[in-house]
């Protein structure tokens, strides 16, 4: 059976890919055993950060509301827009 150098090339490249899934699939540890990550924060961390970030952007819109003249908005209106109420 004689197989042309097009197909025989793709045969390896796809015996090559089928390897190297099945390397990481049976592999004892994880990607990130191997490379000995931990993340660089706290989940609890990232969340007071998003509070801090969005109290800072509430206090900005207000700001220029109030040069507008119009009245400041709470984090209550926002959740409620948000809500659709």
């Amino acid at each position: 059976m004689a197989v042309d150098f097009g197909t025989g090339m793709l045969l390896l490249f796809v015996a090559f890919f089928v390897a190297i899934l099945l390397l990481g699939v049976f592999h004892p540890k994880s990607g990130a055993d191997v490379l000995r990550w931990q993340p660089t924060r706290a989940p609890e961390q990232d969340a007071i950060d998003e509070l801090e970030d969005l109290e800072q952007l509430l206090e900005a819109t207000n700001a220029r509301r109030r040069a507008r003249g119009a009245p400041e908005r709470t984090v209550q209106d926002v959740e409620d827009e948000l809500r659709g109420g």
